[in-house]
């Protein structure tokens, strides 16, 4: 009984984040509880803050813009390394010098992390399409002092050009549509990552991740010159088992299957789909 009062008194006391439940409380409840508490405050105050991340054996520091819900904040602010399996271990994917693709930079998590972790001789290409995003993208590469980092406005997409950003859920869940629909709607740019390669704008790419609320598959459709060429490795966001199973058939052709990381870090193969804020997709 005494269990169950005390995760009702943590649910009332950070009811912006389902902390009891992360791995981030299993591996370090007292810490947790008290960055819940401070987000909480902070949240209350509008006060951001600088904090430090682990990447592996790597240190990265992030200052949030926006300190409220539906802004993509508070995961990260009370789990840190804990955030998604891909923070924890996703330094076991990439090396010295790799150029990285971070598709859905939001305020720039995964792209200080691989910059870290890539170092001055790698590149990382950052894509976000939100202005209040990409100032925190900015502000964050600049915190860090990273010279390696290129960052392009826009979403991911097939094709580049325009397309419609649905706001509608919250910037953290925004998503795109050839056409308008919705009460929030931006026009942005879009960018293929297979126009930009042959076009020399990339380089050959060894790592991409892609969390782009939906437009996976569409990005993935549009990078199949890189896929062919430079046959990265690729971390996606699986939520939706529909999307999942397409692009799994269409990366299927070139030789991909699907992983997954355990508790430990090490990667298995994926039989059965389960959601997921990471399914890699290696050769």
């Amino acid at each position: 009984m005494s269990n169950r009062l005390e995760t009702m008194s943590l649910g009332a006391i950070l009811p912006y984040t389902k902390v009891v439940g992360t791995r981030s409380f299993a591996k370090q409840p007292l810490k947790t509880v008290l960055r819940g508490i401070e987000w909480v405050v902070r949240e209350k105050l509008a006060r951001p803050s600088n904090f430090s991340v682990a990447f592996g054996p790597h240190r990265f520091l992030m200052q949030l813009q926006s300190m409220k819900r539906r802004y993509g904040s508070a995961g990260i602010f009370v789990q840190r390394q804990y955030y998604e399996p891909l923070l924890e271990f996703g330094d076991r994917l990439m090396s010295k010098g790799d150029i990285v693709i971070d598709g859905g930079a939001n305020q720039g998590i995964f792209t200080c992390a691989f910059a870290s972790a890539v170092g001055p001789s790698g590149t990382v290409y950052a894509f976000e399409p939100q202005a209040y995003a990409l100032a925190c993208l900015a502000q964050n590469v600049k915190l860090n002092g990273f010279e390696n980092v290129v960052i392009f406005e826009g979403a991911l997409s097939k094709t580049s050009g325009e397309v419609f950003l649905n706001l509608d859920d919250g910037p953290v869940a925004a998503s795109i549509s050839d056409t308008p629909y919705g009460e929030n709607v931006q026009r942005v740019a879009s960018h293929s990552l297979g126009e930009l390669f042959e076009r020399g704008k990339i380089e050959a790419v060894r790592f991409i991740k892609l969390d782009v609320e939906g437009a996976e598959l569409m990005t993935l459709l549009g990078a199949a010159p890189l896929l062919q060429t430079c046959k990265p490795a690729i971390c996606i966001e699986a939520v939706d088992k529909d999307l999942y199973l397409k692009i799994a058939n269409y990366l299927e052709q070139y030789g991909y299957a699907a992983y997954t990381f355990c508790q430990r870090g090490d990667i298995k193969r994926l039989t059965t789909f389960s959601p997921s804020p990471n399914v890699l997709f290696l050769q």
